[in-house]
């Protein structure tokens, strides 16, 4: 019995943090979506998209594996160290690239008349 308690009061806590981690995200968009407007969010969404596809692409389940040598072995901590921390952020530094690439291009704008 104590178990399923357990095991039920885990789970509660697991759907209670996804259902705040989805209301804080739609805020928090929303405030973004409203401060930037129109240009800078499609711009934004465009490089936000980018990177989601070509990560999920490139990593296929790789940060899965490597948590599971992180854990397992420990003499081989060092080896992966470097992998892991480029999974984390290589994300994050092409997503801010990608951004202000597109919007060094967006001040440079070229109108064409018909």
């Amino acid at each position: 019995m104590d178990q399923k308690k357990s095991i039920f009061g885990n789970s509660m806590w697991m759907i209670s943090e996804r259902l705040l981690q989805a209301a804080i995200s739609i805020v928090v968009s929303a405030i973004t979506r409203r401060y930037l407007g129109v240009d800078n969010n499609g711009l934004l969404a465009f490089g936000s998209a980018c990177v989601s596809v070509f990560l999920t692409l490139s990593s296929l389940g790789l940060e899965f594996v490597l948590i599971k040598e992180l854990i397992e072995s420990r003499r081989m901590r060092e080896k992966y160290w470097a992998p892991a921390w480029l999974c984390v952020w290589l994300p994050v530094c092409s997503q801010y690239l990608l951004y202000r690439l597109s919007s060094l291009r967006s001040r440079i704008t070229v109108r064409f008349t018909w």
